[in-house]
């Protein structure tokens, strides 16, 4: 197997959002962006929040969510 690398520029208060199937099986792209949108500032608050709001819609598997801001005086929270 072979991995799919890509290269993107990265700008400060760039969030990063790795995440299982549990979260994206039951949130659309644009409920995870408006989410993101809302907690920009704070990765932590943005991680609880899309859990949250999965869970609310079913979670029918595990939700895991890791989100990581970019910038000088970011914070990472997982």
């Amino acid at each position: 197997m072979q991995p799919e690398l890509t290269s993107i520029p990265v700008t400060p208060q760039d969030l990063f959002v790795l995440c299982s199937d549990g979260l994206t099986k039951m949130l659309e792209d644009t409920a995870i962006a408006a989410i993101l949108s809302r907690a920009s500032d704070d990765p932590h608050r943005a991680c609880h929040d899309l859990i949250e709001e999965a869970l609310n819609r079913g979670g029918e598997d595990n939700v895991t969510v890791i989100v990581v801001a970019w910038g000088p005086s970011a914070v990472t929270a997982v």
